[in-house]
């Protein structure tokens, strides 16, 4: 683990941003958020497959999200078909999309000291989710919102890219530095994020969707793990670890952002954000620290 994205300093940086909300600080979240977005993910992302490359493992836990988000969107759609399509589109995207790099990537920094398959992860979820988003609310101008979001993908291909060419210690140190820095920013940012007031609700689509998030996800998210297990393929603990602590995360941030553009229910995005954020982030150090 590198000694500047240490855990002391990942925890220290999520409260700083969290006693930061109510200053102006916060009118810069937009600004923030676009800079770790297209810029550190990018360099997070580049870094970790310069470093570790692309294997079977990788597939995998790409295979595992797809199979969760899917299977979860054939059964929410038709058990959700009673309510306002507003509500309904919020319910599903906060359960599907989890916050996978803001706040997961600091979690398994402080408790596994790596975050390298998380990446892997973190891409899928995000392809997936500007894929899925636009057609819930049914409007064009968020496809192109969404598009958007592609850009940290094109980490991946320059990491594999660098890895092939080779770079020297100094631009590898640079890499790493950055990538370090952008774990530390997803931190202070994750903090910075929590929704201020009261404007919020704990009800049973609350519920439904904490449940989703820490019991459901996980559970789907290991069944092709436990598959190829029983047809006798060596496991990648590691690789089963950061995906199992991901896949309870709670909702993204960026589902607010969403649910604003497309019309979803506002309030019920934010709620499910402020409630489920902590029960993730404790979740997800209890299996970082215990897996």
């Amino acid at each position: 683990m590198s000694s500047l994205a240490s855990p002391l300093m990942v925890l220290f940086l999520a409260v700083v941003g969290f006693h930061l909300r109510k200053t102006r600080l916060r009118t810069h979240l937009d600004t923030l958020g676009k800079i770790n977005i297209y810029f550190f993910l990018t360099v997070v992302l580049s870094n970790s497959f310069y470093r570790k490359g692309i294997g079977i493992s990788d597939a995998l836990i790409s295979v595992s999200y797809i199979f969760f988000a899917t299977v979860s969107l054939a059964i929410l759609i038709p058990l959700l078909r009673g309510l306002d399509p507003p509500t309904r589109a919020s319910i599903i995207s906060s359960s599907l999309f989890p916050n996978a790099v803001n706040l997961a990537f600091p979690v398994l920094q402080a408790t596994r000291g790596d975050y390298s398959y998380a990446s892997v992860y973190a891409v899928t979820a995000i392809v997936f989710q500007s894929i899925v988003v636009p057609f819930l609310g049914g409007t064009g101008n968020a496809l192109s919102y969404s598009l958007r979001g592609l850009t940290p993908v094109l980490g991946i291909p320059l990491g594999l890219l660098l890895r092939e060419l080779g770079i020297n210690s100094y631009l590898s140190f640079t890499f790493a530095l950055l990538s370090d820095i952008g774990i530390l920013m997803f931190s202070f940012v994750a903090g910075l994020s929590i929704p201020v007031g009261n404007k919020w609700v704990i009800d049973k689509r609350i519920a439904l969707i904490g449940t989703w998030r820490i019991l459901v996800s996980p559970a789907m998210h290991l069944a092709p793990f436990l598959l190829l297990l029983m047809l006798g393929y060596p496991l990648n603990h590691e690789a089963l670890a950061q995906t199992l602590v991901e896949a309870v995360m709670p909702p993204a941030l960026v589902n607010i952002s969403y649910a604003i553009v497309l019309k979803f229910n506002v309030e019920l995005s934010i709620s499910s954000v402020v409630v489920l954020t902590p029960l993730g982030a404790v979740a997800g150090a209890i299996l970082g620290l215990s897996l």
